[in-house]
């Protein structure tokens, strides 16, 4: 196997090179193994290195490594005399790492050097830059990847791309999906500037309108833009206006109620038509959230249907699941909803509506008897207000609550006693073919509130006209009772009301001041808003009501405002949760949060704190709300009484009982709380 002397070897072939290149790969791997090596391999020089690749070279033609040609005899020969000859010179470092061991082997030396790279920057006939760079790059340490994620490392394809993404959304530390219906909204314009959403020209078109001064046929004809021309359908005109409620509901975050009367006023329905868009807009509302949850379960990814696909599938999906319609039918007009919006959307709100309909049989999803969430889902609650009504009312009451939340209200009237009769009003309802019932609550006789039997009857104009007139006006029977209770304390003539709001607790307490006294009291009345007493300042001079003086500001600051003075009562409308009303603003349950309750009771105390300076001695100091929970209304009385400020206060009869506390009944009035506290000292 060894070359004759004198005779040139042959010129080494591409086969042969990577023979030698993996007999070198073999003797580092077997290097490691014996650490005596090294030693030799420190002795060894350039000129070895060259006698080695040139032995090799001359070896086998079949490409196996040359070491695997000697015997055990041959390799002991070669290491005694390469050790013996060449002993002075540097060894090569390029590949392998120096060791400690006495012994090497020659045949791995010799597949070593017999790899190119093993040469010097002369005999391999590189300049000695770019061979400096290539030794540089070939010594540089390697950074594991997961050392390089942590320095933020930018990977470069989209497999690590995609693994990171779900890394981040799979992460702890990543907020839960709450119900985004889009998770790039509000980023689309840097995603897309040039492509203008009919989403965003919605909200730009709701902007302008909010901050624009037009006439009425100005705002009208802006109102009817931003309610949005749909694409061709085949959908019901009753289902349309739902849609449009329902998304102008979203969009301006307004109640339903409020859209849905200024939407029934200016079109041309018929009765049956607005009845039913009423039920479906405000069904949707009730239910916002379940809808969404039953939505969702029906779609591999939530962000697949955006906002305005979402506003035509809940309107189908409230259909399905809870008025229990013909599938073939709600189905049908769902599509063409979803055309209505977004023509190339139809297909998926069909093939989503199809996988609703077939999971109908398993809603709610779980035993009402045993599972809160399927109980909450059965009434369209959030799970952790159903949760908290059963701790607050026990299971049975909060089950026979949320019912009654979901029913229809009633509709109740208030007799403004400054400006009209009940002979008078009792006239115009017959002359409309209606009829007025007497309203009690908790047994007690409400004076001059009026049950409207039949609510269509309020659109006769001799009905109107008592309205335009400021006659009467909408109220619920236990909003009319605790204003009653509270002007029938007043011995003198000053009233202070904190948290007036848009004015219907002033006109109350002025008309049945009057309807007692026949005369009005010095009222004062607080907000923090501004707006808001612009409005109360137009109600009460439609409705002949006096208010003495105007006060903006925080009510839990009122000394930083209100003029040191002492009130025979004042009335503290507190603002709550609002839960006790869910009949008229169904979509509170959704808007409200656990955290939400605990800081609105808070703030109720505080004012009831900083309204006690204001109460005389012997006079009384109310606090009313419409709403259920423990936390804003035993506890908050609690916490008062054992305030340095309540040490004044003691509890006292409000009307012909302790405090009035009125439960939801689904034919009854609304949920309200109020209490009396007399100032002894």
């Amino acid at each position: 196997m060894t070359e004759q002397a004198g005779q040139r070897p042959n010129k080494p072939s591409r086969v042969r090179q990577a023979a030698h290149h993996a007999s070198h790969t073999s003797s580092r791997t077997h290097q490691s193994k014996q650490s005596s090596a090294s030693a030799q391999h420190n002795s060894f020089s350039r000129k070895t290195s060259s006698f080695a690749h040139k032995k090799a070279s001359s070896g086998s033609h079949t490409g196996a490594p040359a070491h695997k040609n000697f015997t055990p005899a041959h390799k002991k020969a070669a290491s005694s005399h390469s050790s013996a000859s060449f002993s002075n010179k540097k060894p090569h470092t390029d590949r392998a790492k120096p060791t400690s061991s006495a012994s090497a082997k020659p045949d791995r030396m010799k597949a070593k050097s017999s790899h190119p790279s093993s040469r010097t920057s002369s005999e391999a006939g590189i300049p000695d830059s770019a061979y400096a760079r290539k030794k540089a790059a070939s010594s540089r340490v390697r950074v594991p990847s997961s050392e390089k994620h942590q320095q933020g490392y930018r990977p470069r394809t989209m497999k690590s791309v995609r693994a990171r993404e779900i890394k981040r959304i799979t992460s702890d530390t990543t907020p839960a999906y709450n119900g985004e219906l889009d998770p790039k909204a509000g980023k689309r314009s840097a995603i897309a500037p040039g492509n203008i959403t009919r989403e965003k020209n919605r909200r730009e078109r709701e902007l302008k309108r909010a901050t624009s001064h037009m006439d009425d046929s100005a705002r009208a004809r802006e109102s009817k833009h931003v309610s949005g021309d749909f694409y061709p359908n085949k959908a019901s005109d009753a289902r349309l206006l739902a849609l449009r409620v329902t998304r102008l509901v979203r969009l301006r975050k307004a109640y339903t109620q409020d859209i849905l009367n200024a939407h029934l006023d200016k079109c041309s329905l018929s009765s049956s038509d607005k009845s039913f868009a009423a039920l479906l807009a405000l069904g949707v509302a009730t239910c916002y959230g379940t809808l969404d949850e039953i939505i969702d379960r029906a779609l591999e990814k939530p962000a697949d249907a955006f906002e305005d696909i979402r506003d035509a599938l809940r309107i189908s999906t409230y259909e399905l699941m809870f008025l229990n319609k013909e599938a073939h039918a709600a189905i049908d007009q769902g599509v063409e909803l979803v055309r209505a919006v977004s023509p190339c959307a139809s297909g998926l709100g069909n093939a989503i509506l199809h996988r609703i309909e077939r999971s109908r049989a398993s809603f709610p999803y779980g035993d009402p008897k045993r599972d809160t969430a399927a109980l909450a889902r059965t009434y369209g609650f959030p799970k952790w207000l159903c949760e908290r009504l059963i701790a607050d009312m026990g299971a049975q009451n909060a089950a026979h609550f949320m019912k009654a939340s979901n029913a229809p209200a009633p509709l109740y009237i208030a007799i403004n006693s400054i400006k009209s009769s009940i002979e008078e009003v009792q006239s115009a309802f017959e002359s409309a073919g209606s009829k007025l019932c007497d309203v009690t609550v908790n047994d007690t006789s409400v004076a001059l509130c009026k049950r409207v039997i039949n609510p269509q009857s309020i659109l006769h104009p001799s009905i109107k006209a008592l309205f335009d007139e400021g006659k009467i006006f909408v109220s619920d029977a236990c909003a009319q009772h605790i204003a009653l209770q509270a002007a029938l304390l007043l011995k003198g003539e000053k009233l202070l009301e904190i948290g007036c709001g848009r004015g219907s607790k002033t006109l109350l307490l002025q008309s049945h001041y009057y309807a007692a006294h026949n005369k009005q009291t010095q009222l004062d009345a607080v907000d923090l808003h501004s707006y808001k007493l612009d409005i109360v300042r137009e109600r009460t001079k439609c409705y002949g009501v006096n208010v003495h003086e105007f006060y903006c500001g925080n009510a839990t600051r009122l000394s930083s405002f209100v003029p040191a003075n002492s009130y025979d009562v004042v009335f503290v409308d507190a603002p709550c949760s609002g839960l006790g009303t869910l009949r008229r603003h169904p979509e509170i349950r959704w808007r409200l949060s656990a955290e939400t309750i605990e800081e609105i009771a808070q703030l109720e105390l505080d004012m009831l704190i900083s309204a006690a300076a204001y109460v005389a001695v012997g006079g009384s100091l109310v606090y009313s709300t419409c709403t259920i929970t423990y936390a804003e209304n035993n506890n908050v009385v609690k916490q008062f009484l054992e305030s340095q400020q309540g040490a004044s206060f003691v509890l006292a009869p409000f009307g012909s009982q302790s405090c009035i506390s009125v439960q939801l009944n689904a034919d009854g009035a609304d949920a309200h709380f109020a209490v009396r506290f007399k100032r002894i000292r």
